[in-house]
């Protein structure tokens, strides 16, 4: 499998890239998202016109209010528009940055684990499904058998791992 996102080179982009190229392509897109995608390109010193237009809507905004500006958005910043498991993989980036960064990590494990069901390829994201079921277990009170010597202390430690290796076993297809 090779999904090429050849912006990930690109040293102005903004990780809410990664969701912002899978507008049309993710089941769970939120346009709000577009919104604060525009803004951090703007701190980053990246001004296009529907840039500047995307960052001036007000929140809560819908699809329909973003969708002119943020395709020819990305066009104007030659980024492509991803669809169907690519878009998927893209949200998937975005969230295991997050986690690497300790930023909200089980709300990003939890978007994974939706993902792995998304993707016709049931390896690529199962240890984040695995880790997903070991925290719930724990969360409950069991002993868990998802994910060996997962417990309490070292869940979230585990999480951050599992995402850091993700990102470099997949750094060439991604």
């Amino acid at each position: 499998m090779h999904f090429n996102l050849y912006f990930s080179i690109m040293p102005f982009r903004s990780d809410l890239t990664y969701k912002a190229i899978a507008m049309q392509g993710h089941p769970t897109f939120d346009a709000n998202i577009a919104v604060d995608w525009a803004i951090a390109m703007l701190e980053l010193g990246i001004e296009t016109p529907n840039i500047l237009i995307l960052a001036g809507i007000h929140q809560p905004t819908s699809y329909y209010e973003v969708a002119p500006y943020l395709l020819p958005a990305l066009r104007e910043l030659h980024l492509p528009e991803k669809n169907g498991d690519s878009a998927i993989i893209s949200y998937c980036i975005f969230s295991a940055k997050r986690i690497v960064k300790r930023d909200q990590i089980r709300l990003h494990l939890q978007e994974l684990k939706q993902n792995y069901y998304r993707l016709d390829q049931p390896d690529f994201l199962l240890d984040f499904s695995l880790l997903e079921w070991a925290w719930q277990d724990i969360e409950s009170g069991y002993e868990t058998y998802y994910f060996e010597n997962a417990n309490a202390d070292n869940i979230e430690s585990l999480v951050v791992q599992a995402a850091q290796k993700w990102l470099e076993e997949h750094a060439d297809s991604l």
